[in-house]
Protein backbone atom coordinates (compact mmCIF):
# COMPACT_ATOMS: atom_id res chain seq x y z
CA UNK A 1 0.00 0.00 0.00
CA UNK A 2 1.30 4.10 -0.88
CA UNK A 3 0.32 6.58 1.14
CA UNK A 4 1.26 10.09 0.03
CA UNK A 5 1.16 12.97 3.25
CA UNK A 6 1.69 16.25 1.94
CA UNK A 7 4.09 18.39 4.90
CA UNK A 8 3.99 22.43 5.12
CA UNK A 9 8.13 22.14 5.24
CA UNK A 10 10.20 22.28 2.10
CA UNK A 11 13.05 19.50 2.31
CA UNK A 12 16.16 20.29 0.61
CA UNK A 13 17.22 16.47 0.84
CA UNK A 14 16.11 13.40 0.36
CA UNK A 15 16.16 11.42 3.40
CA UNK A 16 14.64 7.61 3.70
CA UNK A 17 13.69 5.98 7.23
CA UNK A 18 12.75 1.73 7.58
CA UNK A 19 10.33 0.16 10.20
CA UNK A 20 10.82 -3.30 10.35
CA UNK A 21 8.54 -6.14 11.00
CA UNK A 22 11.20 -8.08 13.00
CA UNK A 23 13.74 -7.33 15.59
CA UNK A 24 17.77 -7.00 14.01
CA UNK A 25 19.97 -9.39 16.02
CA UNK A 26 22.43 -7.19 16.70
CA UNK A 27 24.03 -9.71 19.95
CA UNK A 28 26.93 -10.53 17.89
CA UNK A 29 29.54 -7.80 18.18
CA UNK A 30 32.22 -9.63 15.84
CA UNK A 31 29.83 -10.24 13.38
CA UNK A 32 29.85 -8.75 9.93
CA UNK A 33 28.12 -5.31 9.89
CA UNK A 34 25.82 -6.72 7.10
CA UNK A 35 24.44 -9.61 8.58
CA UNK A 36 21.64 -8.14 10.28
CA UNK A 37 20.12 -7.20 7.81
CA UNK A 38 20.59 -9.72 5.51
CA UNK A 39 16.97 -10.99 6.17
CA UNK A 40 16.04 -7.53 7.73
CA UNK A 41 12.15 -7.59 6.92
CA UNK A 42 11.58 -4.33 5.61
CA UNK A 43 7.89 -4.00 5.45
CA UNK A 44 7.32 -0.22 5.86
CA UNK A 45 9.56 2.69 3.58
CA UNK A 46 9.19 6.58 3.93
CA UNK A 47 10.48 9.26 2.05
CA UNK A 48 10.49 12.56 2.30
CA UNK A 49 11.16 14.76 -0.72
CA UNK A 50 10.32 17.67 -1.34
CA UNK A 51 7.00 18.61 0.41
CA UNK A 52 5.75 15.46 0.85
CA UNK A 53 6.02 11.77 2.31
CA UNK A 54 5.76 8.73 0.72
CA UNK A 55 5.17 5.41 2.14
CA UNK A 56 4.88 2.00 1.69
CA UNK A 57 3.72 -0.79 3.72
CA UNK A 58 3.24 -4.34 3.06
CA UNK A 59 -0.66 -5.29 4.90
CA UNK A 60 -1.31 -8.29 5.68
CA UNK A 61 -3.72 -9.20 1.93
CA UNK A 62 -0.60 -8.21 0.01
CA UNK A 63 1.85 -9.65 -2.09
CA UNK A 64 5.15 -8.85 -0.38
CA UNK A 65 6.23 -9.52 -4.13
CA UNK A 66 3.97 -6.98 -5.14
CA UNK A 67 5.06 -4.62 -2.59
CA UNK A 68 8.87 -4.75 -3.17
CA UNK A 69 8.47 -4.39 -7.09
CA UNK A 70 6.54 -1.16 -6.15
CA UNK A 71 9.12 0.31 -4.00
CA UNK A 72 11.92 -0.87 -6.32
CA UNK A 73 10.16 0.84 -9.31
CA UNK A 74 9.46 4.27 -7.10
CA UNK A 75 13.26 4.44 -6.16
CA UNK A 76 14.00 3.71 -9.84
CA UNK A 77 11.59 5.71 -11.73
CA UNK A 78 10.08 8.28 -9.45
CA UNK A 79 12.73 9.61 -6.73
CA UNK A 80 15.71 8.29 -7.74
CA UNK A 81 17.20 10.14 -10.60
CA UNK A 82 17.79 13.46 -9.89
CA UNK A 83 17.06 16.73 -12.65
CA UNK A 84 21.02 16.22 -14.21
CA UNK A 85 19.70 12.44 -14.56
CA UNK A 86 22.57 11.22 -12.10
CA UNK A 87 21.20 8.81 -9.23
CA UNK A 88 19.64 10.35 -6.34
CA UNK A 89 21.61 10.61 -2.77
CA UNK A 90 19.61 9.71 0.15
CA UNK A 91 20.11 10.59 4.34
CA UNK A 92 19.14 8.69 6.84
CA UNK A 93 20.37 8.79 10.75
CA UNK A 94 22.05 5.57 10.17
CA UNK A 95 23.16 4.84 6.64
CA UNK A 96 23.70 1.17 7.52
CA UNK A 97 19.79 0.87 8.43
CA UNK A 98 18.55 2.23 5.28
CA UNK A 99 21.36 1.55 2.53
CA UNK A 100 22.38 -2.04 3.50
CA UNK A 101 18.01 -2.89 4.17
CA UNK A 102 17.64 -1.38 1.02
CA UNK A 103 19.88 -3.72 -0.93
CA UNK A 104 19.00 -6.94 0.50
CA UNK A 105 15.31 -6.56 0.94
CA UNK A 106 14.49 -4.86 -2.42
CA UNK A 107 17.50 -5.68 -4.17
CA UNK A 108 18.73 -2.24 -5.04
CA UNK A 109 22.09 -0.59 -3.97
CA UNK A 110 21.80 3.34 -3.62
CA UNK A 111 23.71 6.22 -2.15
CA UNK A 112 23.00 6.90 1.79
CA UNK A 113 24.39 9.84 3.51
CA UNK A 114 24.60 9.60 7.30
CA UNK A 115 23.21 12.76 9.13
CA UNK A 116 23.95 12.40 12.75
CA UNK A 117 25.69 15.35 13.90
CA UNK A 118 28.33 12.90 15.20
CA UNK A 119 28.60 9.65 16.87
CA UNK A 120 28.53 8.49 20.68
CA UNK A 121 27.32 6.17 22.88
CA UNK A 122 23.87 6.95 24.05
CA UNK A 123 23.07 9.81 20.97
CA UNK A 124 20.28 8.19 19.23
CA UNK A 125 17.88 10.09 16.98
CA UNK A 126 15.21 10.66 20.21
CA UNK A 127 18.45 12.50 22.01
CA UNK A 128 19.18 14.42 19.53
CA UNK A 129 15.98 15.77 18.50
CA UNK A 130 14.68 16.16 22.14
CA UNK A 131 17.59 18.46 22.59
CA UNK A 132 15.56 20.64 20.33
CA UNK A 133 12.65 20.05 21.42
CA UNK A 134 12.90 21.12 24.84
CA UNK A 135 14.76 24.27 23.65
CA UNK A 136 11.63 25.22 21.62
CA UNK A 137 9.46 24.66 24.60
CA UNK A 138 11.93 26.80 26.54
CA UNK A 139 11.46 29.23 23.74
CA UNK A 140 14.16 29.85 21.50
CA UNK A 141 12.49 29.11 17.83
CA UNK A 142 13.84 26.20 16.62
CA UNK A 143 11.10 22.97 15.52
CA UNK A 144 7.92 24.45 13.65
CA UNK A 145 4.49 23.93 14.30
CA UNK A 146 4.67 20.60 12.24
CA UNK A 147 7.65 19.11 14.03
CA UNK A 148 5.51 20.05 17.44
CA UNK A 149 2.34 18.13 15.95
CA UNK A 150 4.28 14.82 14.79
CA UNK A 151 5.28 14.42 18.40
CA UNK A 152 1.52 14.48 19.59
CA UNK A 153 0.72 11.73 16.49
CA UNK A 154 3.35 9.31 17.93
CA UNK A 155 4.71 8.26 20.86
CA UNK A 156 5.43 4.56 20.00
CA UNK A 157 9.37 3.33 20.29
CA UNK A 158 11.14 1.68 17.83
CA UNK A 159 11.69 -1.39 19.53
CA UNK A 160 8.01 -1.65 19.89
CA UNK A 161 7.60 -1.54 15.65
CA UNK A 162 7.69 -5.32 15.47
CA UNK A 163 5.16 -5.65 18.11
CA UNK A 164 2.97 -2.89 16.21
CA UNK A 165 3.04 -5.14 12.93
CA UNK A 166 1.81 -8.30 14.25
CA UNK A 167 -0.94 -6.50 15.90
CA UNK A 168 -1.86 -5.37 12.51
CA UNK A 169 -1.79 -1.74 14.03
CA UNK A 170 -0.56 -0.65 10.39
CA UNK A 171 -1.38 2.99 11.42
CA UNK A 172 1.08 3.45 14.20
CA UNK A 173 3.91 1.91 12.01
CA UNK A 174 2.92 5.15 9.48
CA UNK A 175 2.45 7.74 12.02
CA UNK A 176 5.94 6.23 13.97
CA UNK A 177 7.57 6.39 10.15
CA UNK A 178 6.64 9.87 9.34
CA UNK A 179 7.61 11.22 12.72
CA UNK A 180 11.38 9.65 12.33
CA UNK A 181 11.68 11.17 9.14
CA UNK A 182 10.20 14.69 10.46
CA UNK A 183 12.94 14.24 13.14
CA UNK A 184 15.84 13.24 10.76
CA UNK A 185 14.91 16.48 8.73
CA UNK A 186 14.96 18.69 11.98
CA UNK A 187 18.12 17.25 13.21
CA UNK A 188 19.86 18.19 9.78
CA UNK A 189 18.70 21.52 9.26
CA UNK A 190 20.05 22.18 12.76
CA UNK A 191 23.59 19.91 12.54
CA UNK A 192 25.69 22.94 13.77
CA UNK A 193 23.13 23.96 16.63
CA UNK A 194 23.72 20.95 17.75
CA UNK A 195 27.57 20.32 17.37
CA UNK A 196 28.20 23.42 19.05
CA UNK A 197 29.63 23.07 22.16
CA UNK A 198 31.11 19.47 21.65
CA UNK A 199 34.63 18.11 19.93
CA UNK A 200 34.57 15.62 17.54
CA UNK A 201 37.21 13.49 15.88
CA UNK A 202 37.81 13.30 12.33
CA UNK A 203 35.81 9.82 11.91
CA UNK A 204 32.37 12.41 13.73
CA UNK A 205 32.53 10.83 16.96
CA UNK A 206 32.45 12.60 20.12
CA UNK A 207 35.45 12.92 21.97
CA UNK A 208 34.54 13.10 26.05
Amino acid sequence: MRKITPVLINSQIDIVDIETSEPLDFSNKNQNKQLPYINMKAHCIGFLHGNKITQFILMPNESETAYIEEVQKFITDEIGLDSNHQLTQFYSFNKDMESLGILHYFGIGIQVNELQPFKGKGWSKDKFFNQLYERTKAGEQILCTEFLDSMTRDDTPSLAIPLMFKEKKHNIVLDHNINCLLKELAIYDNTALLQKGHKVDSKGWLLE
